[in-house]
């Protein structure tokens, strides 16, 4: 996926709203119309069995929503979306020896358990999460929450004066994450 990170409320003189005009918010549906998923994307839950779902995909009712949802996916690509993260700043101040703030995208308390998170995945507000692998986070020992747990951070380099004028205005700063599925 293509990415862009803002983080500031104006931006090359536009604002959010004038940037955000031109995408839309990322939501979990996504990762059903990428993946060609039709039970989950039409919300098919007659279908709870293999055997259910592979009788279904012989009808024509299934490959009529195939051809629809490979239609929307077409469409998909070509569109520019948004993920936000919102109050990332709250917690952190400037760091003055690396330039910058380093925000937390999430924990990983390892695979297998509830809250295990694929590295470079960012949660959407409305569900789901997308996986940005461009995205230049590191994950970092949490060795205080025990052996195999993980923090995600991201770090955002900025100068003094423009740190200043996050640290004084925290609670309205938002990330913002613009990509191209593909």
């Amino acid at each position: 996926m293509t990415l862009l990170t803002i983080f500031c409320v104006q931006t090359f003189g536009q604002t959010i709203s004038d940037l955000t005009a031109n995408a839309k918010e990322g939501t979990a549906e996504l990762k059903a119309i990428y993946d060609l998923d039709v039970f989950s994307y039409f919300n098919l839950n007659d279908y709870d069995t293999e055997l259910k779902q592979a009788v279904f995909k012989k009808t024509e009712d299934f490959q009529s929503k195939l051809t629809e949802l490979k239609s929307i996916k077409t469409e998909m690509l070509k569109t520019t979306y948004y993920a936000k993260i919102s109050e990332a700043f709250n917690r952190q101040n400037y760091d003055l020896k690396r330039k910058g703030f380093e925000i937390e995208l999430g924990m990983n308390w390892g695979m297998g358990t509830m809250s295990a998170r694929t590295p470079k995945s960012i949660y959407l507000d409305n569900g789901g999460y997308i996986l940005l692998k461009a995205l230049p986070s590191k994950q970092n020992a949490a060795p205080i929450m025990g052996q195999g747990v993980y923090t995600e951070n991201l770090f955002f380099v900025m100068s003094e004066e423009a740190g200043l004028e996050v640290e004084n205005d925290k609670e309205n700063i938002d990330v913002y994450f613009f990509f191209t599925p593909n």
